[in-house]
């Protein structure tokens, strides 16, 4: 059943079967009941005509032996008999003629209205002399064939009967000559008002036709035609085969039997009651084509309300299959088209990809997306972002030929088939699409700036799959995103760092998980050489990776969203080295820990720190957190609020990198800080860079006015500490002094009371 649910037109297909199947169950139940019918009407018409004329002829009979007993009583040439014999003509109208006739065949007396000497002699005409010859020898009356009486000018049917004396004498034979054919011709049409087809009588001794009416034949023709013995003998094992009975059963029927016959005509519905005392059968017949007529006038009905249910169903199951037609169409469109943008979505944009691959044509892959999109959201709300969504996409199409496709990927970030593979025409196609859509986005009714990164991946050269282009777009993408608004074609050592990025984010996890990331700490030391602090440096050496960079796998950390459990990490394992080494210092000593941006987005980062430091025994007041310039490209008000939770706890907030990042004045002012930490490329320009002088110089001025210390990293020559200590900074840290350390070396640094040496 599920199948057909599937497929409407295999259930149509079912229901006409079985409508057919019991239509033409119909058919046949209508076939036998109007077959039926019609062999009950001849059977009674042919019983009918079987009991009329076996009634008529036993009438006749009669009327002969009455003749036969008056001529044993009275003389022939008498008038008493010539009166007797009018007397009979005018009582039975069905008489044409009654005599008597010698042995000879010669009549010597008649009614009076016909002359003996007019009718031929009885053994001179083929229709009476076997008759005739029948009749001496039988007992019962002789029917013999009909003729043509030309005194009469009528057809007549002799019945003859003989008459003995007696002691057995054969006398002669009496003589009634019926009008048989004219009454028969009346009483069957009289029939055929009602029944078509023709009533026979048939005479079974010599096979001629008694009667005919009803195939438009004149009796001269139907008198003369006769069924030879050998043609009646097969007739009758054919019948004797379809009634099933034996030949005595089938000539003593009392009652008319219906059944097929074969004749020159064609197949006929025949029914045949025997007359044995006359030896006649009594036949009524009909072509089986008027059955077949009646049969399709009543089925009539049937068919046309059968076509009429099928035209029904077959219209319904149309609208259905339309329906679902539509309804697969539009659920279609709906999984492979974006909602928001009518345009492809990532499902219908793979498709697309692979029907384009599997063509074997050539063609490039551009993905791209909105620099900073989520600032959009954030500022505007996310109806908002969906009007500009939606504008980019109307710019896209709008600069697409007829043989590019369109497609959202996820979020902000669309996809441009194009069968143009000229990289260098390419490229200029898509910088100038981007300006366009750029400029279009700030002139649109959202009248909103925005700027395009995009990657592009050739096909076949940078994948042979979907999903191989969209990560080879996807990681040219990623290097442009490095850069606003910039575009890159991919290039596989990008692909190389892309496996390298997920190999240290595997091997990053279960380092977590073990152990294995170790911390070192760098002094940091005042102008006379005192270490007044340290800062906490992770670093990772793997047993697969190897030596593997900070600066690596922090960045693929904050990536994969692994970093506030890295920086969770850091700052326990500091925390606990740091309580030792307080307790071997000499001197107030405190620890600088760096924390990330991920972490700041943390809602409950303060009360975590707050909660690890406790747990420690350590005051907050010896820590200091360090943040980046960056923390200004994610939720600055979040942030702010956090710093300032930790700051009131009485950690100490100092920003990492000062100058090297965005708004940095800006920041001095939105958070809440207590240090400043130059950037070594400061520090390596001077005494070569003016600029570089001059940058140290302001940066010191900015943070004394803003009642800020300020620590120089990076220091690694005399020169640097002179020229540094003359513009009056106070703070210092860099391999001058000392590279970072394990735990059991800056144990010892900080155990030592002297000073580290400046000079």
């Amino acid at each position: 059943m599920a199948f057909l649910k599937r497929n409407i037109w295999t259930l149509f297909t079912a229901a006409l079967c079985i409508g057919s199947i019991l239509f033409c169950l119909l058919l046949w139940k209508a076939w036998q009941v109007t077959y039926e019918r019609f062999a009950s009407a001849h059977n009674t018409r042919t019983n009918v005509v079987a009991q009329t004329i076996e009634s008529l002829l036993t009438h006749e009979e009669l009327v002969l032996d009455i003749m036969a007993w008056r001529i044993l009583r009275q003389p022939t040439s008498s008038m008493q008999f010539q009166e007797f014999l009018d007397s009979l003509i005018k009582a039975n109208p069905n008489l044409a003629m009654v005599g008597f006739a010698r042995p000879d065949g010669s009549l010597t007396v008649t009614n009076s209205e016909f002359l003996a000497r007019q009718h031929p002699n009885l053994l001179n005409s083929e229709s009476t002399r076997f008759c005739l010859e029948e009749a001496v020898q039988a007992r019962s009356a002789t029917l013999c064939r009909p003729f043509y009486l030309q005194p009469l000018d009528e057809w007549v049917v002799p019945l003859l009967k003989a008459v003995r004396a007696p002691n057995n004498q054969l006398l002669g034979v009496v003589v009634a000559e019926l009008r048989l054919v004219d009454i028969l011709q009346g009483f069957s049409g009289e029939n055929a008002r009602n029944l078509s087809g023709a009533v026979i009588l048939f005479r079974d001794q010599d096979g001629y036709i008694q009667f005919m009416h009803g195939r438009n034949v004149p009796p001269e023709t139907w008198s003369q035609i006769r069924v030879d013995e050998q043609s009646r003998s097969r007739n009758l094992a054919s019948i004797m085969e379809q009634l099933n009975l034996s030949k005595e059963a089938f000539r003593s029927l009392a009652s008319a039997v219906a059944f097929k016959t074969e004749q020159s005509g064609g197949t006929y519905l025949t029914s045949a009651r025997p007359i044995p005392k006359f030896r006649l059968w009594a036949i009524s017949q009909a072509p089986l084509h008027v059955v077949y007529l009646s049969f399709l006038r009543s089925s009539a009905v049937w068919g046309a309300f059968f076509l009429l249910a099928v035209s029904a169903l077959f219209g319904l199951c149309r609208s259905i299959a339309r329906f679902e037609e539509e309804q697969r169409n539009r659920l279609s469109y709906q999984a492979t088209h974006d909602d928001l943008t009518k345009c492809l979505n990532r499902r219908g944009l793979i498709e697309h990809l692979e029907n384009t691959i599997s063509n074997n044509r050539e063609f490039s892959l551009l993905v791209l997306n909105i620099d900073n999109f989520k600032n959009i959201n954030d500022r505007f709300g996310e109806s908002y972002g969906d009007l500009a969504l939606k504008e980019l996409a109307r710019l896209l199409k709008g600069l697409l030929s007829e043989d590019d496709q369109l497609g959202r990927l996820m979020g902000d970030e669309f996809a441009i088939i194009t069968l143009n593979t000229n990289l260098e025409q390419l490229v200029e196609n898509c910088r100038h699409a981007m300006q366009t859509v750029s400029s279009g986005m700030q002139d649109s009714p959202i009248r909103t700036r925005v700027t395009l990164s995009a990657g592009i991946a050739l096909s076949p050269d940078h994948g042979s799959s979907a999903s191989e282009l969209i990560r080879a777009a996807h990681l040219a993408l990623a290097e442009a995103k490095k850069l606003r608004g910039n575009l890159v074609v991919f290039a596989h050592h990008m692909e190389q760092a892309h496996l390298r990025r997920l190999q240290i984010q595997h091997r990053l996890s279960e380092a977590l998980l073990d152990h294995q990331l170790y911390m070192l700490f760098q002094p940091q030391v005042t102008e006379s050489g005192r270490i007044f602090g340290i800062e906490a440096l992770v670093r990772w050496n793997d047993s697969e990776l190897g030596f593997v960079s900070p600066a690596e796998f922090i960045q693929v950390a904050e990536r994969c969203g692994m970093m506030p459990d890295l920086g969770q990490y850091v700052l326990t394992e500091s925390l606990r080295i740091f309580k030792k080494l307080r307790k071997l210092s000499l001197q107030p000593l405190s620890l600088s820990v760096n924390i990330s941006n991920n972490q700041l987005e943390q809602p409950d980062f303060a009360e975590k720190v707050l909660e690890i430091v406790a747990s420690h025994g350590l005051p907050p007041t010896e820590i200091i957190l360090e943040i980046t310039e960056s923390v200004c490209m994610s939720d600055m008000q979040h942030a702010v609020s956090t710093l300032q939770a930790l700051r009131s706890g009485g950690f100490r907030i100092s920003l990492d990198d000062f100058g090297t990042g965005y708004s940095s004045l800006s920041l001095l002012q939105s958070l809440p800080l207590d240090e400043l930490k130059i950037d070594k490329s400061f520090v390596d320009s001077v005494g070569g860079n003016q600029q570089a002088c001059e940058m140290i110089e302001s940066i010191i001025h900015i943070a004394k006015a803003h009642n800020l210390s300020v620590v120089v990293e990076g220091v690694e020559t005399a020169d640097q500490l002179g020229w540094l200590c003359e513009i009056g900074c106070q703070f210092f840290q860099g391999y001058y002094f000392s590279k970072p350390l394990p735990e059991e070396e800056i144990a010892r640094l900080v155990s030592d009371a002297a000073s580290l040496p400046i000079t």
